[in-house]
């Protein structure tokens, strides 16, 4: 299957303390097919003006067990269903981090992770890929996150 774009609506998390990482997103392809992740939206809220930025990873996990989102179709009338199951609030075992980043924590940023690119993210039918991110040392505030990853199945 391809051509089916769907989006998972995840937050606000609860919050984010210095210091600690944090699944907040992972999503799992079908058994019979893969998913492409082109964007994701990471934002934060109720940040402090000197936090520093967390670290943002995009990685593959093992074992994701955590409470279920229901994805939605980006177009609502396609006659599919969304097959790709997504988390919040997950835990998992971590295992290869695909890319990461700093984010400045006063913003918000779409991760692009386009088609034909050495960023693009397939993911293997049946495979589970998580958003990780770890709050820095110095936080102050207790900031919550607002995760909005795209896909196609």
């Amino acid at each position: 299957m391809a051509g089916l774009y769907g989006r998972a609506i995840i937050g606000p998390t609860g919050a984010l303390a210095a210091s600690q990482s944090y699944i907040v997103a992972v999503g799992t392809a079908p058994a019979n097919h893969r998913i492409l992740v082109p964007s994701v939206l990471v934002a934060f809220r109720g940040t402090g003006a000197a936090d520093p930025p967390p670290l943002i990873e995009f990685g593959i996990v093992t074992g994701a067990a955590g409470t279920s989102v229901s994805p939605i179709k980006v177009f609502s009338t396609d006659d599919e269903t969304l097959q790709s199951t997504w988390l919040h609030t997950a835990t998992v075992t971590w295992g290869t981090t695909l890319f990461w980043d700093l984010l400045h924590i006063q913003t918000s940023r779409t991760f692009l992770f386009p088609k034909g690119t050495e960023r693009e993210m397939p993911i293997p039918g049946g495979t589970s890929w998580a958003i990780r991110i770890t709050m820095g040392s110095g936080v102050t505030a207790s900031p919550t996150v607002y995760v909005v990853p795209n896909f196609e199945e």
